[in-house]
């Protein structure tokens, strides 16, 4: 999906540093990723969580449309750090997408984000179970039928609006998240200053 909703820390001046850390040994951006995934392990698996409690919910709705075998059905989803230094001043952004290439959850996650289609065709679309290709649907409403769905089967102290699952656990999480990687930083940036020097002398 084009849209998105990215939990991110920044920090000034951090694509230099990674460039040059790169130029100097291609292994330490590797592991000061590993040990950021490692420590924020409990925190994002708190995020899937959240998601997971969704699924019954979503089942006790009528004509979802999400619990099938194609590719936009319901699957849950992983929560990761997707990568470090991927823009200006990013050290890292937390992606939450659908699992086995499933996409209903990012269907969900960002539905509302843009106002519904009335009046118009859909973009184009397959289903596993047709023989058709490039399947359009005329857009009568349904994108605000199926927010509406969502928002009224949200887990508890969730509210409705797009990012309604785990950009909201994120952000819940950020305090505690901040914590450990400005620690993981100061850590790694000590032992770098250290191993860096110990290589050139």
């Amino acid at each position: 999906m084009e849209q998105r909703l990215d939990t991110k820390i920044e920090i000034i001046g951090i694509q230099n540093v990674v460039r040059e850390l790169n130029k100097f040994d291609k292994s330490l951006i590797p592991r000061l990723r590993n040990r950021m995934r490692t420590a924020t392990e409990e925190d994002r698996a708190k995020v899937v969580r959240v998601i997971q409690e969704t699924t019954p919910l979503l089942r006790q709705a009528r004509n979802t449309g999400f619990f099938h075998f194609g590719r936009s059905a319901w699957n849950e989803a992983t929560v990761d750090i997707d990568r470090l230094s991927g823009g200006k001043n990013l050290l890292i952004a937390i992606k939450a997408t659908g699992r086995n290439q499933k996409f209903g959850f990012d269907y969900a996650e960002l539905a509302g984000i843009n106002a519904p289609r009335i009046g118009g065709v859909s973009r184009t679309f397959t289903r596993s179970n047709s023989t058709k290709n490039n399947i359009r649907t005329v857009q009568n409403g349904q994108g605000a039928a199926f927010v509406k769905m969502l928002n009224n089967h949200l887990p508890a102290n969730h509210t409705a609006k797009p990012g309604r699952y785990a950009f909201q656990a994120l952000v819940r999480r950020m305090p505690y998240i901040q914590k450990k990687i400005i620690r993981i930083i100061e850590e790694f940036g000590n032992e770098t200053s250290t191993y860096i020097t110990q290589k050139d002398s």
